[in-house]
């Protein structure tokens, strides 16, 4: 049937000049294709391209076409067929109107990578210039610019794992796109069956969740942070002294809570109002998280009430060095506007066991410990168990 296509089309040409007539714009990447399967050992090959009737238009075309070799193994001719793709090409059209009318970036990924149809926001990202074959590029290539397919946590591949499960897949992952830019995106991959009932393609749209995932960590953070200070909250000071408190059960280690409260606090506010009060507190908060290390905690638990997680003190020498610290710390004046300013705490201390093994509990012993403190004078610091006072006194 094909002479009787080709004679309709071209009725004056030769058989063999079927290549003049392919469009300008596809003949030199056609002939190249074409060059490339001749000398690869591949047996079978598909390709696109658009071929002038005689009457001046140009048709979509698809050609599938094999060797043929001789007993050596070398090539004697190429076969195969021409489809006229112009029904396709037009309900192709159709759907691309489709697409191309949502925001999101949307691809159809064939098995072997293959980008087939993909909307304006999609095309909106691409570096052609990375593309080996421009007219059909692959989903590495258009996403980050790579020259093999995606693997590992950084590149997760949703047209594998599609394949694979025959189910629709779900995939969040930081993205770098071709020009650099790092952003939080969900992926999802619907997978396309063939007559076979087997995965021929996935149809993937790019969610940028990056705002949503930005709002979720600010919100998150503000739940478990003190707005003024920015530092932990109760919530999670108790969150971590859990984590603490397994973590010395399982290590036989010892850690220690302080509780401490500002002397004479609401004179300040009285004095000089809430706002010098507040530039306070962040001054004492800074004071506090440099006077203890990294893997420590400290927190506001509200007022001026501030508490403090020392983890694996061994001996308990390391503590009163830590509470020494931050009394000397705290009797440097503290400058608010035009006024020097001197405060103290009193402190209170509760160990892990001996004090108590919830944290609810240390956290209520080392209060009761801090009014001790309060009680006998103030700018000093009390154990809750009177046999650690003893021990230990106060050594300010």
């Amino acid at each position: 049937k094909w002479p009787d296509v080709l004679r309709d089309w071209w009725p004056d040409a030769p058989l063999y000049a079927w290549n003049d007539h392919l469009h300008p714009e596809d003949r030199m990447r056609a002939m190249l294709f074409i060059n490339r399967f001749l000398q690869s050992s591949e047996e079978r090959f598909e390709l696109h391209f658009r071929m002038r009737r005689a009457d001046g238009h140009y048709l979509p075309i698809l050609v599938r076409g094999k060797k043929i070799l001789d007993a050596d193994g070398v090539t004697m001719r190429m076969v195969g067929t021409h489809v006229d793709m112009s029904e396709i090409d037009s309900m192709r059209r159709y759907l691309q109107s489709i697409i191309d009318g949502v925001d999101l970036p949307i691809m159809v990924i064939d098995a072997d990578y293959t980008v087939s149809l993909s909307n304006k926001a999609s095309a909106a990202l691409d570096d052609a210039s990375l593309f080996v074959d421009p007219l059909r590029p692959k989903c590495y290539e258009v996403s980050h610019g790579l020259s093999i397919p995606c693997d590992g946590v950084d590149h997760p591949c949703p047209l594998r794992e599609a394949m694979h499960s025959g189910t629709p897949i779900k995939v969040t992952h930081n993205h770098t796109d071709t020009q650099g830019n790092t952003k939080m995106v969900e992926l999802t991959a619907q997978p396309i069956f063939g007559s076979n009932l087997k995965v021929e393609s996935i149809i993937e749209v790019t969610y940028d969740i990056t705002e949503l995932i930005e709002a979720q960590n600010l919100l998150r953070h503000q739940a478990q942070h003190d707005l003024l200070t920015n530092l932990p909250n109760r919530l999670l000071f108790l969150d971590r002294l859990q984590q603490a408190i397994k973590s010395a059960k399982r290590n036989h280690s010892l850690l220690a809570v302080l509780f401490l409260d500002l002397d004479h606090f609401k004179e300040v506010n009285d004095t000089l109002g809430h706002d010098a009060g507040d530039i306070l507190l962040k001054n004492v908060a800074e004071i506090l998280h440099d006077s203890v290390r990294s893997s420590d905690t400290v927190a506001r638990l509200g007022g001026d009430e501030f508490t403090v997680l020392l983890n694996g003190l061994t001996p308990k020498e390391r503590i009163v060095q830590v509470i020494q610290k931050i009394m000397h710390k705290m009797e440097q004046p503290h400058l608010i506007g035009h006024k020097e300013l001197f405060v103290t705490f009193s402190i209170g201390v509760a160990f892990y066991p001996q004090d108590g093994e919830a944290a609810e509990v240390l956290l209520k012993n080392a209060d009761t410990a801090m009014y001790r403190a309060k009680t006998q004078g103030r700018n000093t610091y009390r154990y809750y168990s009177e046999a650690e006072n003893a021990c230990w006194g106060d050594e300010r």
